[in-house]
């Protein structure tokens, strides 16, 4: 216990209220919501409207290239892979052959 009797220090004026005033922006809900739908919601969305054009084209070529790959994976070989690294990004290449 302090002087005042209380459990926690009695700071002036400023103290507690100004460090949530400072903190309370950084753990907001509505920057939590703002900075999700910016991050993770829109890039979905417009993934999922590239994905869903032409009646889902993208899907029935996927399929088509799975039903591909299984039918023809006994015989699939591996060639050649290559890796590439940028200031940004990586990116690799791998030769198949069946």
């Amino acid at each position: 216990m302090h002087e005042t009797g209380a459990a926690f220090p009695r700071h002036g004026s400023g103290g507690c209220g100004e460090s949530m005033a400072q903190l309370t922006p950084r753990f907001s809900a509505s920057r939590a919501v703002s900075e999700y739908t910016e991050q993770h919601y829109l890039p979905a969305a417009a993934a999922y409207h590239l994905r869903s054009a032409n009646k889902g084209a993208i899907g029935g070529h996927i399929v088509h290239w799975q039903h591909s790959l299984e039918q023809k994976w006994a015989t699939l070989r591996f060639g050649e892979v290559k890796v590439e690294t940028r200031a940004d990004s990586t990116s690799s290449t791998l030769k198949l052959s069946c």
